[in-house]
């Protein structure tokens, strides 16, 4: 691979990491788990096949630029050839050209072939890469919806027991009115009690 994709796949590295230390620390999904371990698996197997498949397009090109310089070595030698005469040299040299005219316009083929299996599996892992972005959004967003859930439910029983306390507090003060009102009626018998017996010394 050249430098600058070296250099690409280390700032990928560099951010990917980046943001796993910053991925809160949730309460295991088995289900989104071993989705995202599935999709991790098939993601390092197709890392690995894009490695191969650049590394086969690098050999390629490889070789297409050496037939094309073994081509055009056996052209020249060929006219020093045909300038010396040597009939035996030019058949050769003209036999060879040949043969590399075919490999180069064969080794064309296969890296224009093989550029596109690369740029198709890049297009793979890079999709894969935000489908896996995706899942632990919506993993951690499911997540946060479950506490709030949790929050609000625990919220709500505090406030219910707060309002039935509340409501057995003006149950007992309702209870005590009754009761000053029934003390102050057996106050005012006792009261015409004490009148009468007043005025029967009297």
């Amino acid at each position: 691979m050249t430098f600058f994709q070296d250099l690409k796949d280390q700032i990928t590295q560099d951010l990917d990491q980046l943001f796993e230390k910053r991925e809160p620390k949730v309460t295991s999904n088995l289900p989104v788990e071993q989705e995202l371990n599935k999709l991790d698996k098939q993601m390092r197997q197709l890392e690995k096949s894009l490695d191969e498949q650049q590394q086969l397009e690098a050999y390629f090109l490889q070789e297409l630029d050496q037939s094309r310089e073994m081509m055009a070595k056996r052209a020249k030698q060929k006219q020093m050839a045909v300038s010396a005469g040597e009939e035996e040299l030019i058949a050769l040299a003209h036999q060879e050209v040949v043969r590399y005219e075919e490999l180069v316009t064969d080794y064309e083929v296969t890296v224009e072939e093989q550029k596109t299996r690369v740029k198709n599996i890049e297009k793979r892992v890079r999709e894969l890469h935000f489908l896996k972005k995706n899942l632990k959004r919506q993993h951690l967003s499911e997540h946060a919806r479950t506490e709030e859930e949790k929050a609000e439910k625990m919220i709500r029983h505090w406030f219910k027991e707060t309002d039935e306390r509340e409501d057995e507090k003006d149950a007992t003060s309702t209870e005590y009115v009754d009761l000053t009102a029934e003390n102050s009626e057996l106050d005012e018998r006792f009261r015409l009690l004490e009148e009468q017996n007043e005025h029967s010394k009297q």
